[in-house]
């Protein structure tokens, strides 16, 4: 009669568990980055109106031939570099799932930002000039801050 009773318990216990499992799922938004327009440059705004939690799940639709999206962290977003060991999604239909804290994206293809540039021309008497840009905005990027109220916050 014991084993009985230590069955039917273990038994409720699994299925409650299946059942908290399930809510979570069911719970679990999935957004396109973008809209209809996809993965392009000025998603600015996008995020407006829109309430984000930890395992909803952004859809990244674009060209893969010229376009790809890297997970990377508040430095490589701010800078709009790569770091060392970021994830590099190239399919051009990716789904990645939104994790507890800050997640920061950026488009790494030559052109999609504006970095430091040693321009050479002609100065006076023929002499080469060098032009140092300032380290300019990412075109291409999408940061976001997972609150505890589950809200998030674009970056600028």
């Amino acid at each position: 009669m014991v084993q009985q009773g230590r069955g039917s318990a273990m038994l409720a216990t699994v299925l409650v568990s299946l059942l908290v499992v399930q809510l979570e799922v069911a719970q679990a938004a999935t957004y396109t980055v973008g809209g209809a327009g996809g993965w392009t440059f000025n998603v600015v705004g996008w995020t407006k109106g829109k309430q984000f939690k930890a395992g909803d799940v952004l859809v990244f639709n674009y060209n893969p031939a010229i376009h790809n999206v890297v997970a990377v962290n508040n430095a490589g977003y701010k800078a709009c570099l790569t770091p060392k060991g970021a994830k590099v999604y190239k399919t051009g239909k990716d789904q990645i799932k939104l994790s507890k804290g800050s997640n920061f994206f950026i488009c790494n293809f030559s052109g999609h930002y504006d970095g430091f540039d040693l321009g050479l021309g002609n100065g006076v008497g023929g002499d080469a000039v060098g032009f140092d840009g300032d380290r300019g905005r990412c075109r291409h990027r999408l940061g976001s801050s997972l609150a505890g109220d589950g809200t998030i916050s674009e970056k600028a």
